[in-house]
């Protein structure tokens, strides 16, 4: 099989949708045909192929470069997505010298790419679609664009919850 489409999501009823655990998003995460194996952070431009790989990259620090890599994906300047984790410009500076993100920064970043590939995904693999979404308000998100939302796990959960009550059918 050589399809270079995303892998459908397997349907909930309206009830379970947007109830799923953290890790249950990261399971669906591309799977690689060649290999049959899954890759975890293709946002940010990772190719890591299980949870505990993931987690252990997060918690070292991710590289820099991650960092750009999701700004181009998301269609933002490294600036703006700098305000969105909480990281000064000043902050990315040195970590530009250091070449690695701390924890924190790890994880916030992730936080954002998890959501963005997700709504990739609802997006049928049309990151130009997924991306301008992701960038755009929302009324059920008090106005604010899924990406801005995101700033807290509360809020996180609130625009993953979103979006699977758009996959399912759910006006929202």
């Amino acid at each position: 099989m050589t399809s270079t489409t995303s892998p459908a999501r397997k349907k909930t009823s309206s009830k379970q949708a947007g109830t799923k655990p953290f890790g249950a998003y990261m399971a669906k995460s591309h799977m690689d045909d060649a290999n049959r194996v899954y890759l975890y952070g293709r946002s940010l431009g990772l190719r890591v192929k299980n949870r505990d790989q993931f987690i252990a990259e997060i918690q070292k620090g991710l590289k820099v470069s991650s960092f750009g890599h999701f700004s181009k994906q998301v269609g933002l300047q490294e600036k703006e997505l700098a305000q969105f984790t909480s990281i000064s410009t000043r902050t990315l500076a040195r970590r530009r010298e250091e070449g690695r993100l701390s924890t924190d920064e790890s994880d916030r970043l992730v936080r954002l790419s998890m959501l963005f590939d997700e709504t990739v995904d609802l997006f049928e693999g049309n990151r130009s679609l997924a991306s301008k979404w992701f960038r755009s308000p929302k009324k059920a998100l008090g106005g604010l664009s899924p990406i801005e939302y995101a700033n807290t796990e509360p809020g996180t959960q609130e625009v993953r919850d979103l979006i699977g009550r758009i996959e399912h059918g759910v006006f929202s």
